[in-house]
């Protein structure tokens, strides 16, 4: 991919696809009734591990319906349309879940929302996939099998 220097606009074109995808996902989610704030940083996120820095991270006042989401474009940047989708749809799936974290002092709330979450994206992404397999992707139900009648 061409560096920044390359392409003064990557930043400006990381921001139309990171909205394109939380358009559709947010309201796929029933989420529109959410208020959220996009916080931009041309960097990378933070390093989860040797070779993955974060794309985004969300901090939820869930009992307001509010959102702020960090969007660390440099990491985004080089996702392919289908990771992308993937990971605005796992970040907007934790304003599902984070009001069930056990908020008790000591308790380890993060890791758990994480595998719920994971699987909740799974799930959603699986069954959406399906859907369009059907042609609900162009505004079509699928074809319902025919009635069979009893033979006489």
């Amino acid at each position: 991919m061409p560096s920044r220097k390359d392409n003064p606009d990557w930043m400006e074109k990381t921001k139309k696809r990171v909205r394109t995808a939380f358009e559709k996902w947010v309201a796929v989610l029933g989420l529109r009734s959410w208020d959220f704030i996009f916080s931009w940083d041309p960097g990378h996120g933070e390093a989860a591990s040797a070779d993955y820095h974060c794309e985004f991270a969300i901090d939820t006042l869930w009992e307001y319906k509010k959102a702020t989401i960090t969007i660390w474009c440099a990491s985004v940047r080089d996702l392919d349309d289908t990771a992308l989708e993937k990971a605005v749809l796992h970040e907007l799936l934790h304003c599902t879940v984070c009001e069930m974290r056990d908020w008790r002092p000591g308790k380890t709330h993060r890791k758990h929302e994480e595998r719920v979450v994971v699987q909740l994206c799974d799930a959603f992404w699986d069954t959406r996939r399906a859907g369009y397999d059907v042609g609900f992707n162009k505004g079509q139900r699928a074809a319902r099998p025919k009635k069979r009648r009893a033979a006489k």
